[in-house]
Formats: structure tokens, C-alpha cells, sequence
């Protein structure tokens, strides 16, 4: 190559790359900028080579990114719409798109581009974050105009002791003995829930929500149970705070019964309760919330009136995500919660009997962990405590000193599982174990049981 061909070649390229846009040298250092964490800097640079670079894809989506994460959200929006308009099938870019939109406040638009995001069967970690979104989304409506959800839940399982039953001998009345022996069965049961919430005014709503469910012993029908559960409110929030007060119905069944029965008659039903609930709720932190809670409650056992009596009760909890760089946190993201209560049962019927039978103290703490070890599956395990003091002699068990005063330690352990199959279906399993060690031998007794299911939300 002779001398003055090399300097015709290097004056060609040298004007080939003059001729090339400058915002294209520019993307990479844009790009460079956004993925360190630099979004500020990265709209600056954006910003100097906007003239020449909108309208590239490439150029667009980091401009869009950028302008979201420094607070310029109209600039984001538009930018990341133009990406979509040439390359519909970007997914980062509709995630981010709508993002833009729910930083905006435009619901309507975020939530049909985050159902468009799921449609195109994205990852796990995609689908968590999305659904994350959702549920925020759900709650921030609720502020502002009725919401409603349901579910239907199905499920089959064992009993070790479907009657709560001593196992052995208990002396009766100071000369008969009674003999007693657990019996397992297999079960089956439905249940089903919906909940609604309406606004009034800013930060104060009307709630209320039912709760019924039917389970079947699949040879003892004489320990069916069968319950019906309803709550309705008022809740303010200002602030940190949420205050909550409700009235509380209740119809527990316990025998074969059909529904008529058992949503219009007291045949077979064991307990009623009417109850008025409270509670005053602190979100402390990001990570924490505590609450105070009462209730008083006004118990009917009809055809067994001799129990009837009024319920007292006053506890508190707290919530706490576990937040730290350890590995195991970011893996697991595990929750902490815990609860104590103490209270006291009066019986309407002030004779000795009915003492025996309902007046009592008690005192109770509940604790347990929740993990989630994949995006779409939650394991929880919680233990219970409860003792319980009653403040008459019994006056139908006896033992060698004569009549026994009933005091209770009540325990239960639980483990479970969940799995959401799709963004409706969930199926789960629990195994639980409940142990009461009574001085009473008709009330001491221990039971283990096992279940699965299949639930149905409808949001």
C-alpha cells in the first residue's frame, strides 16, 4: 500500500466515523452508568444526547430506566412506550413501563401491562415481583373505592382422636368409674370465605367478612363439625395507626346435621357466641407492626344453658420481617410473629356446677416463623401455649383426696406448607399436634392431625 492510499484510507475511516451519530459512542457508558446503580448520572448523560438518541431502542430503555429511578416519570413513561412501539416484546422494558405507571399513580394502565408481563410466562423472581405490584395495587384501591374478595377451599385428611377423648379411667361421681379411648377417623371437608371493605371518608372504612366450613368424619358422624363465622366493622387509620372495632357471630356445630340445620336451627349446635372485638394496630417500622386486642364475648350452649357465660379477653402481638445481609435471610425472607393474651370466663348460672364447668383464668403466648425457600412456596411452623385455672371443684370427678379442681395446660404445635399453583389456585398441607394435660381426666387428652387442600381465591 503506498503512502498516499493509506491516507486516503485513514481520511475515509476517520470521516466514516465522524459520519456515525455521537449518542451512538454513548450507550455504553449510559448502560455502564444505570447498571451501577448510578440512575441519576445516567440521566444526566441521557439528557445531553437526547436530541440525537431518541427514537433507538437501546438508547430509549436505559433514558427510561434512568428518568424512573431519579423521579422524572412522565420523561420514563414516554420513553419506554416509544421502546415497546418498535420491539413489543421486550420484556424489561414493559416490567419498567409499568412500574412508571404505578409510580404515577395510573393503576388502570400499570395493572394491564403487569397482566401483560405474566402472559409472556416470565421467571419466578419475575412473577414474585410482579405480584408484589398487584397486591399493592389492591390495598391502595381500597382506599378509595369498595373492594371484595372470595375462596372456595377443599380438603381431606386424618384424625387421631376425633372426639378429644381421655384415653383410660376417670372415676365419676366418687364410685363409678367411666372407661374412655380415643378413636381415629379419616375426614373430608369444604370451606368457603368472601370479605368486603368500603370506604367512607379518607383513611375510614366499613368491613366484614364470613367464614363457614362443613367437615365430615367418614365413620363417626356423631363428631361432624360444622361452623359459621361472621365479622363486621369499622377501621380508621391515621397515620401509623390502624383502629379496628367489630361484632363478632359465631354457630358451631358439632353431630351430623343438614343445612338447614345448621344455619336455622339449634339442633345439634354446641356453642353460639356474639362478641364485640377491638384492636389498635402500629406499623413501628418498614419491617415491624404491634397491636393491642380485646374482646368480650357472650357464650350460649343450647340444651346446656348451665354453661352459659361471658368470655374476657386482652393480648398483644407483634410482626417482624427479618431484614440483614445474611444469605439465609435474602434466601428464606423469613417473618417472625408472637402473641400473649390473658383473661377470664364468668358462668351466668352462679351455682357450684356451673363454676366448676365455665368460671376460670387463663393466660396464653403464641409464636412462630414463616419462610418462603422458592417465590411461590411458603412453609410456616407456630407453637401455642395456654394455661387455664378454674375456680370451683368439679363436682362430678374425684380422686383419692376427693373432688379435683379443673387446671389446664393446653398445647399445640403446627407445621404447613402452601404453593401457589397459579395466581387463583393454592394447595397446601398441615400436620398438627394438640396435647391437654388436665387435672380433670375427662379433659386430658392428646390429638394429632393431618391435612392437605386446594383453595380457589377469587380477587
Amino acid at each position: 500500500m503506498t503512502l498516499k492510499k493509506g491516507m486516503f484510507l485513514g481520511l475515509g475511516l476517520a470521516g466514516t466515523l465522524m459520519a456515525l451519530p455521537s449518542w451512538a459512542l454513548d450507550v455504553g457508558a449510559l448502560r455502564q452508568a444505570y447498571e451501577s446503580g448510578r440512575a441519576q448520572q445516567a440521566y444526566d448523560l441521557a439528557v445531553i444526547d437526547l436530541e440525537e438518541g431518541e427514537g433507538d431502542p437501546a438508547f430509549d430503555f436505559y433514558y427510561g430506566v434512568a428518568a424512573i429511578d431519579s423521579g422524572h416519570l412522565n420523561e420514563g413513561v414516554f420513553a419506554l412506550e416509544r421502546v415497546l412501539l418498535v420491539q413489543p416484546g421486550h420484556l424489561r422494558a414493559r416490567l419498567e413501563l409499568a412500574r412508571g405507571y404505578f409510580l404515577l399513580r395510573e393503576d388502570s394502565r400499570a395493572q394491564q401491562e403487569f397482566k401483560a408481563v405474566l402472559a409472556q410466562n416470565p421467571s419466578e423472581n419475575v412473577r414474585a415481583n410482579v405480584q408484589r405490584f398487584m397486591d399493592a395495587i389492591r390495598l391502595r384501591e381500597g382506599r378509595y373505592r369498595p373492594t371484595s374478595s372470595a375462596f372456595v377451599e377443599a380438603g381431606f385428611g386424618h384424625d387421631t382422636n376425633v372426639s378429644s377423648s381421655t384415653e383410660g379411667d376417670v372415676v365419676l361421681f366418687n364410685f363409678l368409674t367411666g372407661n374412655f379411648s380415643e378413636e381415629s377417623d379419616q375426614f373430608i371437608y369444604a370451606r368457603g370465605g368472601a370479605s368486603y371493605n368500603k370506604p367512607f371518608s379518607p383513611g375510614r372504612s366499613f368491613f366484614s367478612n364470613v367464614d363457614v366450613q362443613s367437615r365430615h368424619n367418614l365413620h363417626d358422624d356423631d363428631f361432624d363439625t360444622s361452623y359459621i363465622n361472621g365479622v363486621a366493622g369499622l377501621s380508621v387509620l391515621q397515620g401509623a395507626d390502624r383502629y379496628r372495632v367489630s361484632l363478632q357471630g359465631q354457630k358451631y356445630h358439632v353431630g351430623e346435621s343438614n343445612l338447614n340445620d345448621f344455619l336455622f336451627s339449634d339442633e345439634d349446635t354446641f356453642r353460639q357466641m356474639v362478641a364485640v372485638n377491638g384492636e389498635w394496630q402500629r406499623t413501628v417500622s418498614r419491617v415491624t407492626q404491634a397491636s393491642l386486642f380485646g374482646q368480650v364475648a357472650n357464650l350460649k350452649y343450647p340444651g346446656a344453658d348451665i354453661r352459659n357465660s361471658m368470655l374476657y379477653t386482652l393480648g398483644a402481638g407483634a410482626t417482624h420481617v427479618v431484614s440483614n445481609d445474611e444469605a439465609w435471610v435474602k434466601r428464606y425472607k423469613p417473618v417472625i410473629f408472637g402473641s400473649v393474651w390473658a383473661g377470664m370466663e364468668h358462668s351466668d348460672n352462679r351455682s357450684d356446677a356451673a363454676q366448676s364447668l365455665a368460671d376460670r383464668e387463663f393466660a396464653g403466648m403464641r409464636g412462630g416463623i414463616r419462610i418462603i425457600p422458592m417465590p411461590r412456596l411458603s412453609l410456616d411452623a407456630s407453637v401455642t401455649y395456654q394455661w387455664a385455672e378454674y375456680n370451683k371443684a368439679s363436682t362430678v370427678v374425684f380422686n383419692s383426696s376427693g373432688a379435683v379442681t379443673r387446671e389446664d395446660d393446653f398445647y399445640l404445635v403446627s407445621v404447613g406448607a402452601k404453593y401457589l399453583l397459579t395466581d387463583a389456585v393454592v394447595v397446601g398441607g398441615e400436620v398438627s399436634y394438640t396435647s391437654n394435660d388436665s387435672t380433670v381426666g375427662l379433659n386430658d387428652f392428646d390429638r394429632t392431625q393431618a391435612r392437605g387442600f386446594v383453595r380457589y381465591n377469587f380477587n
